[in-house]
């Protein structure tokens, strides 16, 4: 189609690709070479043009305002916004843009209210034309340009195209001088908007010195003053997530408090405000360990729940992350009642779809999250099973481009490979590297959370690694360690967790190839977890058993037992985790050849009654193998009474049965010491009890239920389910020990 044409397919259809495609350019060339025009070829052309020139992105399109002048002008035809461009008028073309202006913002409200796409983009046509029009020093620029930029935010909102968060950042930086603190507060909206799509730093920048100017420039008393305050606070806040520096925290939440001081009673961000403070205390604790940031984050987060309007989504926002802060606190500092009244919380943020609205996903994989942690606690596999049914719900709920399908994606991994760890089921290891996988590859490559998600999915594929020796697996476990590791910047929090994950990939890697640069590499990046890592952190323990280990395998007796012993000394005595630590300063101990006092760890270690069953395990099996004749058969005895808690009851019958075939000759060895002890009657018992265990668990499985069919009978009904379910089995699968001496990786959710 010709010139004409295109122009007539916009103004009709709203076709912009007719103005603005590249063949239409090659046809107004091909016009102007073809020599001399006449008055209506120049209209044309200068129409043309100028349509270019409006529709093209705000900031661009100087070349064919200038053809449209050229071409307008030739012809005698001038629109009045070029017209003050030739002939300036400030006040009529103030005028004109004021009148201008004030139809779009009509008609962007209108658009809102009717949820009109061709009116909303007639609005953005529009207050782009008056934008380019407006000279810098006019006034009504500034207003122009704020209700282009919350066009824009209401265009990508609706339709998620980041072309107009494009566009739109280059009016909002336009609008960095603004006197009116509003204005301010519009650009600050789609630069933070750009910041969460692109992750491009220097919009979170600006936003904050935005934000800053529109504090200042605002007067005392003005009623938005609580807003601007609180979206700095809410920035910094971000800045803070990206850089953890605490000083960004600590001045979130004196915002967020200043905010709160000048808004009115009744004030609808009050329960905002409140919620964003509590959350803020919340992370500070994690650095200061100051339970009065954790009690005042539970009393802000109280009152938050108490303004905001019960029926109304802002409620069921504060309800799930009051929630989540409760249960922070309850694993915290474990004050009491905090963990159910957290997830009732959590629970009720869901109860009703209508009101949690379109954060009903979020509230659904907080919910789950909380479930887990929940059965870390309590290690009830009904939280288990639970959590994983409720995130399956949100990623069904949520398109694969949201922003919220890696989180529920990451949950969702984290669940089903504690379920692995749990019942050994290998179909749950393998969805949970499937649900990591589409984790990792729904963020860009900037966003903060990705090395989280990479260093869960290097311990899932170690873990794949161990029970299915697939070398591949270990390998790309070491990759995606490293890349994890090379995303988190210095000082992050997580870094030490990060370098823990690498350093264990590496020492497996050794063992399978006896590459000396891996464990030299291992040593280095396991000791860096230990020194960037706080004191007081409980991971600690972990990272200095790990670097014991490493260490150990350099032969470094002498500096192996100094990370051992400190890592037992800072495991509490009921630590379920100190098992481990036992077992990993004894395997030093017995190197340096003092065997007496690793029996006598290993001893302590095997008779404990908590911690993993494989790890006592472990360590009446080196107890045994280590002591004396006397002692020996004790040993043994022990090991035995341990075979029904490893292939206990919960995991699938091929489970248990793996599990016991893996140790074969434990329960002849036991055997064969109680006879030579001249003890032939316990011989016979630790034969009977090797050979039922899981017919042990079969006949405590069948309790009699007359009392219970006739009291509860429905009841009766479930529990007779349950016996069949534990009856049937329901696959093969094994589980085994990551490593040796309990190092460990550390999963992120």
């Amino acid at each position: 189609m010709d010139l004409r044409e295109r122009i007539v397919a916009f103004q009709q259809r709203r076709d912009r690709a007719a103005i603005l495609d590249d063949q239409a350019l090659a046809e107004a060339r091909h016009v102007r070479a073809g020599g001399p025009l006449a008055g209506s070829d120049h209209r044309v052309l200068g129409l043309f043009h100028y349509l270019r020139y409006v529709l093209s992105p705000y900031g661009r399109g100087a070349d064919d305002l200038r053809l449209a002048l050229e071409s307008l002008v030739a012809a005698g035809s001038v629109p009045r916004p070029l017209c003050w461009l030739v002939e300036p008028d400030p006040e009529a073309l103030t005028a004109f843009l004021d009148k201008r202006n004030a139809a779009h913002a009509q008609a962007l409200t209108a658009s809102v209210d009717r949820l009109d796409a061709d009116l909303l983009d007639t609005a953005i046509d529009g207050l782009r034309q008056l934008a380019k029009c407006a000279s810098e020093d006019a006034p009504i620029r500034f207003d122009v340009l704020s209700n282009f930029c919350v066009a824009l935010w209401i265009r990508f909102e609706r339709t998620g195209d980041l072309a107009d968060l494009d566009e739109g950042a280059a009016a909002a930086r336009d609008l960095t001088t603004a006197q009116r603190p509003g204005a301010l507060a519009n650009a600050a909206l789609l630069l933070g908007a750009r910041h969460a799509a692109r992750y491009d730093r220097r919009d979170l920048d600006d936003q904050i010195a935005v934000l800053e100017r529109a504090l200042v420039v605002a007067a005392t008393g003005d009623h938005d003053l609580a807003r601007y305050g609180g979206d700095l606070a809410d920035a910094v806040r971000i800045r803070f997530e990206i850089d953890s520096e605490v000083t960004d925290l600590d001045r979130a939440i004196d915002l967020y408090q200043q905010a709160l001081e000048v808004a009115p009673a009744g004030h609808p961000d009050n329960a905002a405000l409140l919620a964003c403070m509590a959350d803020c205390l919340s992370r500070r604790f994690r650095y200061s360990n100051d339970p009065g940031d954790l009690h005042g984050a539970v009393e802000a987060g109280r009152r938050a729940l108490s303004v905001a309007d019960r029926t109304g989504p802002a409620w069921s926002a504060i309800a799930d992350r009051v929630g989540g802060t409760l249960i922070d606190r309850f694993t915290r500092l474990g004050v009491a009642d905090d963990l159910d009244e957290g997830l009732g919380l959590q629970r009720m943020s869901i109860v009703d779809p209508v009101a949690a609205g379109s954060r009903l996903p979020t509230h659904l994989i907080n919910y789950g999250h909380g479930l887990l942690r929940a059965f870390a606690w309590r290690g009830t596999p009904a939280d288990l099973d639970t959590a994983i049914k409720v995130v399956r719900a949100a990623s069904s709920r949520v398109p694969a481009a949201s922003p919220e399908h890696p989180i529920a994606a990451n949950v969702l991994s984290v669940a089903l490979f504690q379920r692995f760890e749990l019942r050994g089921r290998p179909e749950d290891l393998t969805d949970a590297i499937s649900a990591c996988r589409t984790a990792v590859t729904g963020l860009s490559e900037r966003d903060p959370r990705r090395a989280s998600y990479l260093s869960g999915l290097a311990v899932m594929l170690l873990r794949h690694f161990t029970r299915a020796d697939a070398a591949p697996a270990l390998d790309e476990a070491v990759a995606v360690a490293a890349e994890a590791v090379r995303l988190t910047a210095l000082g992050d929090a997580n870094r030490p967790r990060h370098l823990n994950n690498l350093g264990i990939a590496l020492l497996e890697r050794h063992d399978r190839d006896n590459t000396e640069a891996d464990l030299d590499r291992a040593i280095v990046v396991l000791r860096d977890a230990v020194e960037s890592e706080s004191p007081h952190s409980p991971e600690r323990a972990i990272y200095l058993t790990n670097l014991a280990t490493s260490v150990r395998l350099r032969e470094s007796a002498e500096q192996a037992m100094e990370y051992a012993r400190a890592a037992l000394a800072a495991t509490a005595p009921g630590d379920v985790e100190r098992c481990n630590r036992m077992l990993a300063l004894s395997a030093v101990l017995a190197d340096a050849g003092r065997r007496a006092d690793a029996v006598v760890l290993l001893r302590e270690a095997a008779l404990r009654s908590t911690g993993p069953a494989d790890h006592r395990m472990r360590a009446a099996i080196g107890w045994a193998d280590m002591a004396g004749s006397d002692e020996r058969l004790e040993a043994l005895t022990t090991v035995i009474g341990l075979l029904p808690e490893l292939a206990w009851h919960g995991l699938d019958r091929a489970v248990q049965e793996q599990r016991l075939r893996d140790r074969p000759l434990l329960v002849g060895q036991a055997a064969g010491h109680a006879v030579d002890a001249g003890r032939p009657g316990l011989a016979v018992e630790l034969l009977e009890q090797g050979r039922t265990v899981i017919w042990s668990h079969l006949v405590r499985a069948r309790t009699p239920l007359a009392r219970i069919e006739a009291a509860h009978p429905v009841l009766a009904e479930r529990l007779l389910t349950v016996r069949r379910l534990l009856d049937s089995g329901t696959g093969p699968g094994i589980t085994d020990p990551v490593r040796p001496w309990a190092a460990r990786a550390v999963v992120t959710g």
